[in-house]
């Protein structure tokens, strides 16, 4: 918990920095960038790298499979959004989201090497590595954002800051979760990961357009700027909250999972967590 603190506060102070130095309209750009590229994202891992913490199979044969499996359908979604960011600029009438959503599709490249290892370290709640890991990423995000920020790159330094962040946080969790991809893929483990993933990934779907519709609909029918004024102010009044409710599921998630058989047990934690959920809303 210290050290998610820890990364809640570089954000904060990065956020407030990045605030004195760039214009409304590049938070907005880059919000338009972020969405575009988000609304095929929530499909990246199509659900397999939490059917693997669900899952009670020996992770060592299940693994191989889902990181082929991960890696194919991100680089489909890169290959996605490459061609689909012309028609998405002139969605949103900004032809400048074209080269920022292509660029920002990289992300995909990136995470299909760091989404297995995040799902070992949360399968065996190595919570410590995996903030760690987010820390370092943060840390690399803030020098690299207001560096580049400060030699007058607008709202390339936010995307080039972003992916440095993803960049950190893969390379680290690759290199503490102890696993390595090895060249196998075996066809029933992928549709057996795929048949919990399914679930996961339409349950996104629908978190995607109830956390993102609002600044669609701001950003095509206001522009930029009033999208990057109602940004700051979102991202600054949710962080506590929303990174308390996403700090308790990464917790919880491998705790239901290893007790799923136990009826009792899950009603149990369920109710205390509803409690501490009741307390923190």
């Amino acid at each position: 918990i210290i050290e998610k603190l820890c990364q809640r506060l570089i954000a904060l102070v990065t956020t407030a920095v990045l605030a004195r130095i760039l214009f409304p309209e590049d938070f907005g750009l880059f919000t338009l960038a972020m969405i575009s590229v988000e609304v095929v994202g929530y499909a990246k891992s199509v659900g397999v790298d939490a059917a693997l913490v669900h899952n009670e199979g020996k992770m060592e044969d299940l693994a191989p499979t889902a990181f082929w499996l991960v890696g194919g359908v991100n680089l489909f979604l890169f290959g996605l959004i490459f061609l689909l960011a012309p028609a998405i600029a002139f969605f949103f009438d900004n032809p400048s989201l074209t080269p920022l959503a292509r660029l920002l599709a990289f992300h995909f490249i990136i995470n299909s090497f760091g989404r297995i290892p995040s799902a070992v370290l949360d399968k065996y709640m190595m919570f410590r590595q995996k903030a760690i890991s987010e820390i370092l990423g943060q840390v690399l995000h803030s020098v690299v954002t207001i560096g580049l920020a400060l030699k007058g790159f607008g709202v390339w330094s936010l995307v080039l800051g972003y992916l440095a962040q993803q960049s950190g946080i893969t390379a680290v969790m690759c290199y503490t979760c102890g696993w390595k991809p090895k060249c196998s893929f075996d066809t029933d483990v992928a549709k057996q990961l795929l048949s919990y993933g399914k679930f996961i990934v339409g349950t996104s779907i629908t978190a995607f357009f109830a956390l993102k519709l609002d600044k669609i609909v701001i950003g095509q029918m206001l522009g930029t700027e009033q999208l990057g004024f109602y940004a700051m102010a979102y991202n600054l009044a949710t962080m506590i909250p929303i990174y308390a409710f996403f700090l308790m599921d990464r917790i919880l998630f491998p705790i239901y999972s290893l007790i799923q058989k136990n009826e009792q047990q899950v009603k149990r934690y369920f109710l205390k967590s509803v409690r501490y959920v009741a307390v923190i809303s």
